[in-house]
Formats: structure tokens, C-alpha cells, sequence
């Protein structure tokens, strides 16, 4: 039998207005703080947008693009179709050269692989177990789901920290080997623009609940390419400010996290008399 102790009916109507206040402030103090998530969040895809089609230079000269959604890109880039900046989707045959049967790789499954870039390469496996069946991989390659929701959800890495030379994972994976003219972090950027998942969405085929970014998308995308080294001046400006977005998202995720502490510590002492209201 549970024991409850129940105030006197004014004291409950007390308590009760005091909850109904202190909660709904504490309840826009959260939304607030995720507006403020969501506001952040789309700065930091502008940032990227704007960095890799337009360039860090707000002052060069530019010229029509050609590709109506892009616009303008600065006069001196080039415009690439993807397939002939990265290999697309590399053959495992090459593989063979880094394995023997009992070679232990890194294997990654999609949930091991976030919306923000970041990888989980704790599991590993023999090579006999995955050469056949699952999507072959090397380190600094890009990695991009291709199957829905993940492609929407921006799910793909910069392989730079595999802890092993080559790797193997979903099949659900569309692979991108940069080729030497092209930095790997600056086609990953490229891989998580609104702009690309927007269009990969559109061009995805399947049935319902099953559908897949075709490698074509991949392969015909229209490609702004920079200098090289230019390519190294915008993905050392996009480390830093995007590591400072994601720091600004982390403190107001927490923060959010405290405010549903405090209105449940809120509820609680205030129902069992701790608070006097």
C-alpha cells in the first residue's frame, strides 16, 4: 500500500498555480534555447555553403556558373562534374593488396556513423568475414548514406582517423576517393551542404521508405573547385568556425538538459511541500 500525503485543498490550488507559472517559464526558457539550436544549426550550414561555392574573398570576381541554383562562383575555379574529382565507389578487388584472411579491419555500420561527421571505429573484424557482401573502404576516403532518412538526415565522414589503413561497412554507404587535385575534407564539406542533400533527395529512387541516392546524383554533380591551396585556407576556416557552432549547440543542449531537471526537482518538491508557495 502507497502512503500519499495530500495538503489541505487551498494549499493544493497554491501549489498548483505556482507549478502552472514556474513550468511555463522554465518551458519557454526551453524553447527558446532550442530556437536558439535551430538558428545555429542553419548558420553553420551557410557557412559551409557560402565557403565552398563562393570562396572566402568576398571581393573576387565572379562569373556565372552555368548551374542555375548555384549562381555565381568566383572567376578563377573551376566547374567540375563530381565523378571527375573523386573516384566513385572504389572496386574491393584493390583491397587484396592490404589483407590476408585473419587481417582484423575496422567495420563500420550506419549507426556508427553520425550526422556531424563523426565515426565510432570501435568494431572490428576478420577481412575473411566482410570482403564479400559489404562496401570497401581506405582511410580519408568520404563516406555518404545513401538510403532514407540517413542522406536527409546528413549521415556520411571524412574517413581521416580510420584506425586502420582500409575498412568495410554498410552497404547503405556511396564512397568518394578525392583525387589529387582535391582536398578529402573539402569534399566532405561539399557532401554536407543543404543544397546537396536537397538535390540528392529529389533525385532519390525506390520504392516508399526505401529509397536511395542513385550513384549518378553523385557522379554528375555540379563541382566548384578551387585551387588547391585555397581549398586548404577554406577547410581550416570551416574546422574553426563550425567547431565553435558546435560548441555554442552543445552549452544550449545542456542548458536545455538542466531546465528539464529543474522543472522536474521543480514538480516534485513543490507536490511533496518542500517549497512554500
Amino acid at each position: 500500500m502507497i502512503y500519499t500525503c495530500v495538503p489541505p485543498l487551498p494549499e493544493q490550488a497554491a501549489i498548483v498555480e505556482y507549478l502552472d507559472q514556474a513550468t511555463a517559464e522554465i518551458d519557454e526558457a526551453i524553447d527558446k534555447n532550442q530556437s536558439l539550436i535551430g538558428l545555429l544549426k542553419e548558420l553553420k550550414q551557410t557557412t559551409i555553403a557560402e565557403a565552398v561555392t563562393k570562396g572566402l574573398n568576398p571581393n573576387v570576381p565572379m562569373r556565372d556558373s552555368g548551374v542555375k541554383w548555384l549562381g555565381e562562383v568566383p572567376a578563377h575555379w573551376e566547374m567540375r562534374r563530381l565523378k571527375h574529382a573523386a573516384v566513385l565507389n572504389p572496386s574491393r578487388i584493390e583491397s587484396r593488396s592490404f589483407l590476408v584472411a585473419d587481417t582484423t579491419i575496422t567495420f563500420l555500420p550506419m549507426e556508427r556513423v553520425s550526422s556531424d561527421g563523426q565515426i565510432d571505429p570501435k568494431k572490428t573484424l576478420p577481412a575473411s568475414k566482410v570482403w564479400n557482401g559489404f562496401t570497401y573502404f581506405r582511410r580519408d576516403d568520404v563516406l555518404v548514406a545513401k538510403i532514407t532518412p540517413c542522406f536527409e538526415n546528413g549521415k556520411g565522414a571524412h574517413l581521416h582517423s580510420l584506425p586502420t589503413k582500409i575498412g568495410f561497412g554498410s552497404t547503405e554507404f556511396h564512397v568518394l576517393r578525392a583525387k589529387s587535385f582535391i582536398l578529402p575534407q573539402f569534399l566532405y564539406r561539399l557532401t554536407t551542404t543543404s543544397e546537396f542533400r536537397r538535390l540528392g533527395t529529389d533525385s532519390m529512387t525506390g520504392a516508399a521508405g526505401q529509397q536511395r541516392v542513385p550513384t549518378s546524383f553523385i557522379a554528375n554533380y555540379p563541382t566548384p573547385l578551387p585551387p588547391y591551396p585555397e581549398q586548404v585556407a577554406i577547410v581550416e576556416h570551416l574546422d574553426k568556425i563550425t567547431a565553435e557552432i558546435d560548441e555554442a549547440i552543445d552549452k544550449k543542449q545542456r542548458l536545455i538538459e538542466l531546465l528539464k531537471e529543474l522543472k522536474q526537482v521543480t514538480i516534485a518538491e513543490a507536490v511533496t511541500g518542500k517549497i512554500k508557495v
